[in-house]
C-alpha cells in the first residue's frame, strides 16, 4: 500500500504514526525524529489518530503534506538514537512538545513520557528550574503542571479544569480534611 510517494508499506502493517515516523527517518537518515513522533518511540501512546510525523532536518525543505519538517541546528545533546533512529533526547521531547502543543496536550504527553522514563521528572525540573530561548516560558508551565504519578490522560484533563476553574491544585495523593478525618481524593476516569 502506498504511504508517500515512493514510500509503501505491506498489507499488513498499520498505516500508523509510528510507521510513518520510521518511513521518513529511513528517507531522511540525516533527520532527526522529534515532537510527537519522538514521544512515541519513548512510550507516550497520547497521540491522536492520524497525527503527521515530524523531523528535524539540517537545512530547509518543503513540508510535504502529511509530514512535518522543521529545520536548523540540533545540538548534539539534545540526540540520541532508538533502535538506530536518530530522535531528540526525552528533555527535548518534551520542550518540543511543551512548545508544539496545546498546554493541556503538552501536559498529557509530558505526563506519559515521565511514566514511561523513571528519570525524566529529576530533568524536567532540573530544567525547568533554568529554562531558556523560545518557549522557555510554555516549557516551565508545562513541567511545572505535569504530575509524574497520574494514572490516565482522563484523570490528568479532569486536574487541569478544576485547576483552571480555581479549584486548587490537584495531584496523585491529594488529600481534603472533613471534620476529624483526612480522605484522599483520587480523580477518576470521567
Amino acid at each position: 500500500r502506498r504511504i508517500w510517494h515512493g514510500m509503501y508499506r505491506r498489507e499488513d502493517q498499520p498505516d500508523d504514526l509510528r510507521l510513518r515516523s520510521v518511513a521518513l527517518a529511513r528517507a531522511w537518515p540525516e533527520g532527526i525524529l522529534r515532537g510527537r513522533s519522538a514521544a512515541l518511540l519513548w512510550g507516550d501512546d497520547s497521540a491522536p489518530a492520524g497525527a503527521p510525523p515530524e523531523i528535524w532536518l539540517p537545512s530547509t525543505r518543503r513540508s510535504r503534506p502529511g509530514r512535518v519538517y522543521r529545520y536548523g541546528s540540533m545540538p548534539p545533546s539534545a540526540v540520541t538514537e532508538i533502535d538506530g533512529l536518530r530522535v531528540t533526547t526525552p528533555l527535548r521531547t518534551c520542550r518540543d512538545l511543551s512548545g508544539d502543543l496545546t498546554f493541556e496536550d503538552a501536559v498529557v504527553a509530558v505526563e506519559r513520557l515521565c511514566g514511561m522514563l523513571p528519570e525524566l521528572p529529576g530533568q524536567l525540573s532540573g530544567a525547568a528550574g533554568h529554562p531558556a530561548g523560545r518557549g522557555a516560558r510554555a516549557f516551565r508551565e508545562v513541567a511545572g503542571a505535569a504530575d509524574p504519578l497520574s494514572g490516565s490522560a482522563a484523570s490528568t484533563r479532569a486536574r487541569l479544569v478544576l485547576a483552571a476553574a480555581g479549584c486548587g491544585t490537584f495531584g496523585h495523593g491529594h488529600t481534603v480534611r472533613l471534620g476529624h478525618f483526612t480522605v484522599e481524593l483520587p480523580l477518576a476516569d470521567p
